[in-house]
């Protein structure tokens, strides 16, 4: 997966809703087109849930139907990396124009006026984030390119990506910023969010060197508030989730969720909660929707929604809320949780690639295997830790090994047209074929 975002084209009308059960969540069934970028933002305004696309404004009208309320013009150029946010009760578009600096506002998602430019960087700023915090809104992360970025080397100019390093509050019209250092790494595809009164930056992905070489790319896991946007706290240095960038995160029973994401190998779909930004549990390693990054969550009518984004080069266009179940949390005596992918099905399309088989092919020719987390798939070949859950190949005699049986079981998923779907009375609690 690629870090740069290109344009998207979005489905313009209405979009009809139903819902089917899934345990904890609940998958809402929409013809919402997938979209050519991914980057897509879900805010809740106006007691409506909206959803923002590169070139149109979406809502969800009395929660059966998506209504188109804004086409973007041509004009404005809406870029993939923009930032849609709600202040002093409007939204506020943020990164239009053809020189993706144009500032729009609305009241209502429908009549939008001009309103000035983010002059500090001019043209080329991306995947920034706008939160608003203390009476001001706050714009912090992101890149932006220089157009005339002079190589001493080469004895030219030309265009060059930098990464933001800095935090800008914003408090009037004049969009004449208040820029304030720091300390964090420069980063973009992060998360910026309000939670227990607090501005919060969470994750991103990082380079190690600028202008920006896109081969050379370190996700994080870093965690940082601030009480008042200016003076910043690391809560911690290295959460115990993945280093990831694209993910999501919401405040939802007054904690802080995280959601799948990006880690470098693969998209996830796994879900952490906090309480103080510091400690992290893992609610579920595996989600019932597919991995992914570049997502929106939202909290809408008391319960938590993950909207669209893309697995890698597979942009999704799929809805899904989550309510709580009555007993969640209780602990001891509960069923082991539900397995909705098999451990070999990187890519969670519920179909196994050449290159998912090699690997456990791999893992078969090994010496075993062991528990490696943040790797392709959570393993690697040979002895090593055991404190993970077993490999879904390993699991006749579980015993760290993958036995001819279990390889040839997952090979009869690879040669089964529709791969294989989760199924409580499969050997494994798979069946070959699709559900």
């Amino acid at each position: 997966m690629g870090y740069i975002l290109s344009p998207i084209f979005c489905l313009i009308g209405i979009v009809t809703v139903s819902v089917s059960a899934s345990a904890s969540w609940q998958e809402v069934h929409t013809n919402l087109s997938p979209s050519r970028d991914s980057y897509e933002i879900g805010l809740v305004h106006s007691d409506k849930l909206w959803l923002a696309r590169t070139n149109s404004l979406l809502y969800l009208s009395d929660g059966t139907v998506w209504r188109s309320a804004y086409i973007w013009p041509g004009f404005w150029k809406v870029s993939p990396g923009y930032s849609l946010s709600t202040h002093a009760g409007s939204f506020v578009l943020m990164g239009a124009g053809y020189s993706n600096d144009r500032v729009f506002v609305s009241s209502d998602g429908i009549q939008w006026n001009a309103n000035g430019s983010l002059w500090y960087y001019g043209n080329g700023l991306l995947m920034h984030k706008a939160v608003s915090f203390a009476g001001a809104l706050w714009l912090f992360t992101g890149q932006y390119i220089d157009e005339y970025y002079y190589e001493p080397e080469g004895d030219e100019y030309g265009s060059a990506t930098f990464l933001l390093h800095d935090i800008l509050k914003v408090e009037d019209a004049n969009w004449f910023p208040a820029i304030f250092p720091v300390p964090w790494q420069p980063r973009f595809d992060s998360v910026g969010l309000v939670f227990a009164g607090r501005l919060w930056v969470i994750g991103g992905v990082t380079a190690s060197e600028e202008p920006i070489d896109f081969a050379d790319f370190e996700p994080l896991n870093d965690v940082w508030y601030s009480e008042d946007g200016e003076t910043w706290v690391e809560a911690t240095s290295g959460a115990p989730w993945c280093p990831r960038s694209g993910h999501a995160c919401v405040v939802f029973q007054d904690k802080l969720w995280l959601l799948g994401g990006y880690d470098g190998h693969r998209a996830l779909n796994d879900v952490w909660v906090s309480d103080d930004g510091a400690t992290w549990e893992q609610v579920t390693d595996q989600a019932p929707w597919r991995g992914r990054s570049g997502h929106s969550a939202v909290v809408y009518q008391d319960t938590l929604w993950v909207i669209a984004g893309a697995n890698r080069n597979t942009n999704l266009s799929d809805v899904w809320v989550y309510e709580p179940a009555a007993t969640e949390g209780e602990g001891e005596g509960e069923p082991a949780p539900q397995r909705y992918y098999h451990s070999a099905d990187k890519d969670t399309d519920r179909e196994i690639s050449l290159n998912e088989l090699l690997r456990v092919i791999q893992f078969y020719n090994s010496d075993g295997l062991h528990c490696e987390p943040c790797t392709e798939d959570d393993y690697d070949p040979g002895v090593g830790d055991q404190g993970c859950r077993h490999h879904d190949s390993d699991y006749r005699f579980p015993d760290w090994r993958i036995a001819l049986t279990e390889l040839l079981r997952l090979i009869q998923f690879y040669n089964t047209p529709g791969g294989y779907h989760p199924c409580p009375d499969g050997e494994d609690g798979f069946c070959p074929g699709p559900a």
